[in-house]
């Protein structure tokens, strides 16, 4: 009599950043594949830490009768939203929007050139010269 033909088990852990543990054992078979684009990463986790600050000081600014906490927000949120976009950024966008937040809240764009001030790369380091350039010229405006 013929014996069977046992398959062996397999398992497949596919993904980006994929952590665990796979324990084999007798024929098994494991196959696992990762992939990780470590400049993306670094540029998103650039930019969230940057807009995370820009948040946590508007919220701890004191009240200004001239302009309100949201109208910060939403200067902050379309900035955030082109910044995304990365290299497709529209810098003309980035700078005018960056020269109202100056306007409005300069201690704001402040944030944002102390936070950019460490080595940056790609597209961060445009918007660090975008608030840099803003705020260099804010300052010869006074």
């Amino acid at each position: 009599m013929p014996r069977k033909k046992q398959q062996s088990p397999s398992v497949s852990a596919k993904g980006e950043n994929v952590i665990g543990i796979i324990n084999a054992g007798g024929r098994a078979r494991v196959q696992v594949t990762q992939k990780s684009d470590r400049r993306k990463s670094s540029r998103d986790a650039d930019l969230e830490r940057l807009f995370a600050l820009l948040e946590e000081r508007l919220e701890v600014r004191p009240e200004d009768p001239n302009v309100g906490r949201e109208e910060i927000s939403s200067q902050i949120e379309q900035i955030k939203a082109e910044s995304a976009r990365g290299e497709k950024a529209n810098q003309t966008k980035l700078e005018r929007w960056i020269k109202n937040l100056a306007g409005m809240a300069p201690d704001i764009v402040d944030v944002m050139t102390a936070s950019l001030g460490g080595p940056v790369s790609g597209f961060t380091a445009v918007l660090q010269k975008i608030a840099a350039k803003v705020k260099a010229e804010s300052v010869g405006k006074v």
